[in-house]
């Protein structure tokens, strides 16, 4: 059923509460004039909009992957939400299982340049809850900060529209493996607008914009760092904190499985087994064991300070006793300094700096011992990725690690693109990684298994063939797809014909002429053998290296291509992924394999930072409840292993190194100091992972 009667109305005052008398800003179901396209079913029902969601005809499917409803002003070029700091509405899930919605606010920037930004919800069976969407006002346009990937609040960003702007708003649904129903109220402003700090009207105003520890100076937040003393205080009342809520280990083995629950075979190192129609890890006891895990496990958090003095209050000088050792250099640029012409910018780590005020130490071992207590505690049950050999010794919990390919990029920079896995050397240089990189793992029973590499990117490269076939001859990948086109079309008249090509013979293969392909077919069909070469010769590199551990496929960046699934799934142990998304209930791949996320997590803006990262909440007990519901999502899912969350600190407000990330998104910020609602959260799910695990 399509329905249009829609209506936008635009108060002049607003109140606190969603559930108070807050004026309504967007009414789904009030005559109205507004444009509406969609293709879900939609009609209003009890005062809300009522919608039915088609289910995808396949994770891997062209069509019906992005079902949505779309508002747009039929009167005049936007809808104006400047008096709207927090737009909310309930949301209701009308059906008998997990869901997710994903709310999408297009708009432009003061320029006319077009901007996009996200939030969503994600609802178990029959729950209703409150969707919101944090708005940013641009009041600058004047001037703005590099070397920083999201400007901070009030500085144009093509991520976060202008509130006055809006050019459209969308509900939608990311591939949903299964039909699913829900409801909307209207939309009220539950928070009056941000009114960023008057310092954003000059530059003289605004700089230094960062303070001595690191934080950002136009802000101001619970549990901000103002003085030395804060660290000795935010130190006790972590105590206190980890005192009150001990180690998790109470019906758990020592290696985190469920002690209480059933004997399966024991082999003194990780595998997988379904039990009762789910996939779990069973520990070397013999115990299911569902991954609850932390990225990111290192003390170094850098941020460059070359050619940006200005920007910071404070820096010690090179020779300062206490801090001078903090300094570096950076050997992977960003775009940012690349354009200053500074290739190797000098950096200074915050995070260490202040590691050393707080506890006097900011070793690797001192580092490791914190996380040691924490981890636990905070009910995780996993060291995840990016970890360092001090964490992975006295955290003494299970823990991945990943090895990494070598050889000759086909294209771009690896392990982003791929390495010419046709080269002789190509598997043994990732067991030559494994022995000089993880020689303690590789027997080790805390060690579950290895990744190799991360998130490459074989989406990317649908058309591999037509940049492979133009390197030089003696290329290996070039001297793999001649003999497969060889082997299919024998005469080179053949391959002529069929690619309308004039190669005088197979020595003479190169570059395509001007306006030709490469058949689809053929493009498919060598993707395929690079895939299967791939994934076999990652498979045998653990399996020579370190027998009885698992592989852990490639993480890849979230869905992939149907061809590359497939082959992670044939030769991986367990699949993984980096899914950033709502909700995992219904993502099953493409085989009945076990899943493990590698990333995925939710941020806000709300301390400073201008980047919420990939999954936005507009504040900090929205990210919790985020956390919650992911979670949850993944433990009904019957092929999900465990998933870790990306990450365990904050990175620097001001930008890493390399690519300029500033992601609040940590269990921790730059200042060491914990995100209790999300750490209540964590807790709150891993005192209950077999429970929630096993109660279908």
């Amino acid at each position: 059923m399509r329905f249009r009667r829609i209506a936008i109305l635009f108060p002049g005052l607003l109140a606190g509460a969603l559930c108070g008398a807050s004026p309504t800003v967007l009414d789904l179901t009030a005559a109205g004039a507004v444009k509406v396209e969609e293709n879900i079913g939609s009609c209003p029902r009890n005062g809300r909009l009522e919608l039915t969601v088609p289910a995808a005809s396949g994770l891997y499917a062209e069509k019906g992957l992005f079902p949505n409803i779309r508002f747009a002003p039929r009167n005049g070029k936007y809808f104006d939400f400047s008096e709207a700091g927090v737009l909310a509405a309930e949301v209701e899930n009308l059906s008998p299982y997990p869901i997710d919605i994903v709310l999408e606010i297009q708009g432009e920037l003061p320029d006319g340049r077009k901007a996009l930004s996200k939030s969503g919800i994600a609802l178990n069976a029959g729950e209703k809850s409150v969707l919101r969407h944090r708005f940013s006002p641009v009041v600058n346009t004047s001037f703005a900060p590099g070397g920083v990937f999201d400007p901070f609040p009030g500085f144009p960003n093509p991520r976060r529209p202008d509130p006055a702007r809006i050019t459209r708003i969308v509900l939608m649904c990311r591939r949903p493996m299964r039909e699913f129903r829900f409801a909307v109220s209207p939309f009220v402003a539950e928070a009056p607008p941000e009114r960023p700090a008057a310092a954003l009207a000059s530059p003289a105003a605004f700089y230094p914009c960062i303070d001595r520890f690191g934080q950002y100076r136009h802000a101001d937040w619970p549990g901000k760092i103002r003085r030395e003393a804060d660290f000795t205080a935010a130190r006790e009342r972590e105590e206190s904190d980890l005192a009150a809520h001990p180690l998790g280990t109470a019906g758990r083995t020592v290696y985190g499985g469920w002690a209480d629950g059933p004997t399966l075979k024991a082999t003194g190192h990780f595998r997988v087994e379904k039990y009762r129609g789910k996939w779990f890890f069973v520990d070397p006891a013999g115990k299911l064991f569902w991954s609850f895990g932390i990225d990111c496990l290192y003390p170094a958090n850098p941020t460059c300070v070359d050619g940006r003095r200005e920007y910071f209050e404070w820096l010690p000088e090179r020779d300062d006793p206490k801090f001078g050792g903090l300094y570096g250099v950076n050997r992977r640029s960003s775009a940012f300094y690349r354009k200053k012409g500074i290739e190797t910018p000098r950096t200074f780590d915050f995070h260490l700096a202040n590691l050393l005020r707080k506890y006097g130490d900011c070793s690797p071992e001192q580092f490791a011992r914190i996380a040691a207590r924490r981890l636990p505690s905070w009910g995780f049950n996993t060291v995840g990725n990016w970890n360092t050999a001090e964490v992975r010794r006295i955290c003494r919990m299970p823990y991945v690690v990943q090895a990494k390919a070598a050889g000759s990029p086909l294209l771009g920079t690896a392990p982003y693109n791929l390495y010419d896995v046709f080269e002789p050397g190509f598997q043994a240089a990732i067991e030559a990684n494994m022995k000089r990189e993880f020689r303690a793992a590789l027997d080790d029973p805390y060690c579950i298994g290895f990744f190799v590499d991360n998130e490459v990117r074989w989406d990317k490269l649908p058309r591999l063939a037509e940049h492979v076939i133009a390197m030089p001859a003696e290329t290996p990948a070039r001297r793999a797809l001649a003999a497969r086109l060889k082997e299919k079309y024998r005469t080179i008249d053949a391959l002529n014909r069929a690619w309308g090509t004039g190669y005088p013979g197979w020595d003479g293969l190169g570059r395509l002429p001007a306006g030709k392909r490469i058949p689809e077919a053929d493009c498919r069909d060598f993707n395929r053998l690079a895939l299967e070469r791939y994934y076999r010769s990652c498979r045998d590199a653990v399996r020579n290296a370190a027998p009885r551990k698992l592989y852990l496929g490639s993480r890849f960046a979230g869905f992939q291509t149907l061809d590359a699934a497939e082959a992670e799934a044939e030769y991986a142990d367990v699949v993984s992924a980096n899914l950033y998304y709502r909700s995992i209930a219904h993502y099953t791949g493409v085989a009945d394999k076990p899943l493990l996320v590698g990333e995925f997590h939710f941020g806000t803006t709300v301390a400073g930072s201008g980047s919420p990262g990939l999954q936005e909440a507009s504040g900090r007990e929205e990210c919790a409840k985020a956390f919650t519901r992911y979670c949850e999502s993944a433990l009904y899912n019957p092929n999900c292993v465990g998933v870790h969350y990306f990450r365990y600190a904050d990175q620097p407000v001001s930008g890493r190194t390399g690519d300029d990330e500033n992601m609040q998104v940590g269990f921790v910020d730059g200042c060491d100091t914990p995100n209790q609602p999300m750490i209540d959260a964590a807790r709150r799910i891993g005192n209950r992972l077999y429970e929630i695990r096993l109660k279908r």
